[in-house]
């Protein structure tokens, strides 16, 4: 099996806690499952962070890398929006890329913590399909992503019902629709498509059902861990997870966006 790379970034307030989706999927890319390379980077001060420094973490791990797919949620969504407009994706370097729940510009100009992470004007890095996934009921965007980040960029958008954050909160630690997403993105079903793209932007993700749909998230009780992280040491093994820190970050499991 050919190995990929997959670059994941998450948002406000985001420490990486281990019953988190993206958590889970490093560890099922990565040393636990298809032994892929996963680069899943603690971002800088992720209670301040500062647009700047996200866009450089970005394109320093994009560096040197061909055809990386980057899995994106929340703040991490607009982040990768930043770089495609200033210019710092390098060409070649990302294959394709999935947008999980971004927060609207109404929200971040509410939280003067991210306000100067404000959506540039829509941009699209040439050649680089994107899918969007968001809830139908989430606090951080709504106006909808399909209004907000759909129709502008011009991307299919998967609308799941009920689904928040779609965050460690809302149910979302393991999520297979995702790892489907990673590996064969045509199989995954996340929800109800709203097609706002053009044909063959990111495969076809037709699926009419809602979240209860056999590729959705359907465990609930995966997701309780309410204490320390146990995973004290890093996991750079032999390169699958190449983070530069470890997943044992000491600090709150809380995030926010």
């Amino acid at each position: 099996m050919a190995v990929s790379t997959f670059l994941l970034l998450h948002g406000w307030q985001n420490r990486r806690p281990e019953g988190h989706w993206q958590h889970w999927l490093a560890r099922e890319l990565g040393p636990d499952g298809a032994r892929h390379e996963v680069i899943y980077p603690q971002l800088p001060e992720p209670d301040h962070p500062e647009l700047d420094m996200w866009v450089g973490e970005l394109a320093t791990r994009l560096d040197g890398l061909r055809s990386a797919v980057v899995v994106c949620h929340s703040l991490g969504c607009l982040v990768w929006l930043h770089a495609v407009a200033r210019g710092v994706v390098p060409a070649g370097s990302v294959e394709r890329v999935l947008l999980v729940a971004p927060p609207s510009a109404s929200f971040v100009a509410a939280h003067p913590e991210i306000a100067a992470f404000a959506p540039p004007a829509p941009q699209r890095a040439q050649g680089v399909p994107v899918r969007i996934v968001a809830s139908d009921d989430d606090p951080c965007c709504p106006e909808g992503a399909l209004a907000a980040y759909g129709r502008p960029l011009g991307v299919d958008t998967d609308v799941v019902e009920g689904a928040g954050h779609l965050s460690l909160g809302d149910g979302y630690g393991v999520w297979p629709a995702a790892l489907a997403w990673c590996l064969e993105p045509e199989t995954a079903r996340f929800g109800r498509a709203a097609g706002a793209g053009s044909p063959g932007d990111s495969g076809s993700f037709t699926d009419s059902g809602s979240l209860g749909d056999s590729g959705s998230f359907t465990d609930s009780g995966s997701i309780t861990d309410s204490g320390s992280l146990t995973d004290s040491g890093s996991i750079t093994d032999s390169g699958s997870i190449t983070d530069s820190g470890s997943f044992g970050d000491s600090g709150s499991f809380g995030e926010r966006v």
